[in-house]
């Protein structure tokens, strides 16, 4: 075994191993903890790690809004399809500003000869799109009491529309004649 002498410390050096010796010959145990330079460099590294990290959360956000109010518009759809059906009478999907649509019942104009009193038209429910989200159709979407997409005068036509966040649209969607929908997003 090779020894060395510091000021304080013997150092000395066994086939085996390497190891630090105080003066009196007992072996000095390592520190535990860490340094202030230790602590520095990984606060650092941690910094610049959230520095890269935190831009793609506002991305991610974007990114579940756009999927959220797609998946949300889709339900309401089908939602407005099927209250066709049940109802037996013509629903509207209808846009509004500030970001939201309506779905309503139309029902028949009062027949004045069959002794049946008129029905009020009905909301049947409004959805907000989250802020910053418009809604736009390329002709109105009216489900008549069949479940069919008609127009204004009652023929069979599809309808459809596009969803933008503000800057870019990133869905579309179109439904048929016979009321099925597709949409397609990017």
């Amino acid at each position: 075994m090779k020894c060395k002498r510091s000021d304080r410390m013997w150092f000395c050096k066994d086939k085996s191993m390497s190891y630090v010796t105080s003066l009196k010959g007992k072996p000095v145990r390592k520190q535990r903890g860490i340094s202030v330079i230790e602590l520095l460099v990984t606060i650092l590294i941690s910094t610049i790690l959230l520095g890269m990290a935190i831009p793609n959360f506002g991305e991610l956000r974007r990114s579940m809004n756009k999927g959220t109010a797609l998946r949300q518009l889709e339900g309401d759809l089908r939602r407005a399809h099927a209250a066709s059906l049940s109802k037996g009478a013509h629903i509207i999907f209808s846009v509004e500003d500030g970001g939201a649509y309506t779905v309503g019942i139309d029902y028949p104009p009062y027949n004045g000869g069959n002794g049946v009193d008129p029905v009020a038209d009905e909301e049947l429910f409004t959805t907000e799109l989250p802020q910053g989200f418009v809604l736009q159709l390329w002709n109105p979407v009216m489900f008549n009491s069949h479940g069919y997409v008609i127009n204004s005068w009652g023929w069979p036509s599809g309808g459809g529309g596009m969803l933008t966040d503000g800057s870019e649209t990133f869905a579309s969607f179109w439904i048929s004649p016979s009321g099925f929908a597709e949409f397609w997003h990017w």
